[in-house]
């Protein structure tokens, strides 16, 4: 037996005196648990769900043509995310070939019926609108029925559509858009139209037909400058046949009607403004706009049918100026009889910052203005005054204008025909301007400091 001898290392019975220390970061007050962020799927899937609702939304307030034509394009993006984010959430975790088959089955089967079926259905029109019709030949003729095309550069006076403007119209602008897209300064131009004319006559065909200018043949637009708000009447050749259903994607709001065996769509513009859209003919429509309170019946019933022979109906003068100052090669032309001065002043880059200019041009009785294309563009003009003093008076002042960029302006008065030479009653006293230049620098110097017809074309 050993004696039990106690030792300082001994460890008393109970608890012990102190606790033992413990970390700092232990002894802290307690903290609340943090949320975890939202997984990536609930984040995509409520976007997608933003989304959608955004487009809904604004497809019920906005009655602008973006909005609806975006509208099933951004459903289709929605509903591509909600798909990807339930993606997402199945297989956070592993399934089962088995499950895995059947999860994907059932996403084709909805993404179907949910979203591929009703994209397909929103946009039926507008697929439809870009069929050719049966028994029609991609290289159809522009202008012949019998499906020979032209060859070289058309006339002006030569284009159908003028057929189809009222012949009341005392101002005409044409754009010969196929000519144009065989140029490459043409087609720029055509890309970032500056010139007033053309901003006009492409603007509303864009607006009220959604047509793009790769569909078009040429374009033709008459005004009647006696009203106190111009009203308008455009004429549209399209390089094939048109549907006329596809004008539906565009004027969702205008229910269209039959009228002479051909489809009429009413037109509103703002409070005062009314409209037509005339499905002529298969490659030829007609857009008219007025503001002067004429009920719609009364225009609808003289909407022609067949178009005039040439140039018949028009003003000597008109006439005149189509036939003997505008050549072949002019695909971007305007004439005129007795345009206002300030319209015509707005029309003309020359006069440009000067506030007399509307009295100045008030006394041009008829104008030819042109655009043609080559090494270098050329901007040209003839301008017959009332009377030998106002010619005079225009020349000095064109010669003593600039053109920023737009190279050298030069001008001559034409010479009095001698007799024979000129046909009767036809305009006299010509002030002859050209401007020649790159077609970067005419086309900067072309533009336009705002709308040719401020009030034309508002919805």
């Amino acid at each position: 037996m050993f004696p039990h001898r106690p030792t300082a290392e001994t460890i008393a019975a109970g608890l012990p005196s102190a606790s033992p220390s413990l970390p700092a970061d232990l002894t802290s007050s307690p903290q609340l648990l943090q949320p975890a962020r939202p997984s990536l799927a609930l984040q995509l899937s409520a976007l997608s769900g933003l989304v959608i609702l955004t487009s809904l939304v604004l497809r019920i307030v906005s009655e602008s043509p973006t909005t609806k034509k975006a509208f099933p394009f951004m459903v289709l993006a929605g509903g591509m995310g909600l798909v990807a984010s339930a993606w997402l959430r199945y297989f956070s975790r592993p399934r089962s070939n088995g499950a895995t088959a059947w999860f994907i089955l059932g996403n084709m089967a909805a993404v179907a019926l949910l979203i591929a079926l009703p994209f397909a259905l929103s946009t039926t029109a507008f697929r439809r609108g870009n069929d050719l019709p049966k028994g029609v030949r991609p290289d159809a003729a522009r202008f012949d029925a019998d499906g020979k095309t032209p060859e070289g550069p058309v006339a002006p006076a030569d284009l159908p559509a003028l057929g189809y403007l009222p012949a009341e119209s005392n101002l005409l602008i044409g754009l010969h858009v196929a000519e144009l897209l065989h140029d490459p300064a043409g087609k720029t131009l055509l890309d970032q139209p500056s010139w007033a004319p053309m901003e006009a006559a492409l603007g509303q065909v864009e607006k009220w037909t959604g047509l793009k200018k790769e569909a078009l043949d040429h374009v033709a637009l008459g005004v009647q400058t006696d009203q106190l708000i111009p009203r308008l009447t455009v004429a549209v050749r399209t390089r094939e046949p048109y549907n006329p259903a596809s004008f539906h994607v565009v004027l969702d709001q205008s229910k269209p009607m039959k009228h002479r065996d051909r489809w009429l769509y009413p037109l509103r513009i703002g409070p005062l403004g009314q409209g037509a859209l005339w499905c002529v003919e298969p490659r030829m429509l007609v857009v008219a706009l007025w503001w002067d309170g004429t009920r719609f019946k009364e225009v609808k019933e003289v909407l022609p049918l067949e178009p005039r022979r040439r140039l018949n109906g028009f003003h000597a003068d008109i006439r005149h100026v189509l036939q003997k100052r505008l050549r072949p090669g002019t695909p971007v032309w305007v004439a005129g009889r007795s345009v206002p001065g300030p319209m015509l002043a707005a029309i003309l880059p020359v006069a440009r910052g000067d506030k007399d200019a509307g009295k100045r041009f008030a006394k041009v009785h008829a104008c030819a203005l042109g655009l043609r294309f080559g090494d270098e563009m050329t901007l040209f003009g003839d301008l017959a005054c009332t009377d030998a003093a106002a010619a005079r008076d225009l020349r000095t002042f064109l010669e003593g204008q600039s053109l920023p960029g737009g190279g050298t302006l030069k001008v001559a008065e034409a010479a009095a025909p001698e007799a024979g030479q000129e046909s009767e009653g036809a305009p006299r006293n010509w002030v002859n301007f050209q401007i020649r230049s790159t077609p970067e620098g005419l086309r900067q110097a072309l533009r336009s400091d705002g709308k040719l017809f401020p009030g034309a074309g508002r919805r």
